[in-house]
């Protein structure tokens, strides 16, 4: 390629660069502090948090409780309004993981 083409290509693809961040995205102040006020005040994350490690626990794979979480986490997507929530399938091993006894001696 010879150096004038390579020259103008190099041009143009700094004109284009400079072109895109010459009118950088405004920001809305009003949908910002929309978005913060919701994380800030509306937020469930603790109380989700909560509720998958104290109730739902270990979810060992295959396990009941496993099940048991992808019903729950099912019934919560489409709570909020999500559409075609589907618990896909895991690989079927054969065996299960379900822990029906801990005993801690100190």
């Amino acid at each position: 390629m010879p150096n004038a083409t390579r020259s103008a290509l190099l041009a143009g693809a700094l004109l284009l660069t400079g072109a895109a961040f010459a009118h950088p995205l405004a920001v809305d102040p009003v949908m910002v502090a929309k978005i913060r006020e919701e994380g800030l005040q509306h937020s469930q994350v603790m109380d989700i948090e909560s509720y998958m490690t104290d109730v739902l626990g270990a979810r060992l794979t295959m396990s009941e409780d496993m099940k048991r979480a992808q019903v729950w986490l099912k019934a919560e997507m489409e709570k909020v309004g999500l559409t075609n929530v589907s618990i896909e399938p895991y690989t079927d091993w054969g065996a299960t993981w379900d822990n029906e006894y801990v005993s801690v001696h100190m």
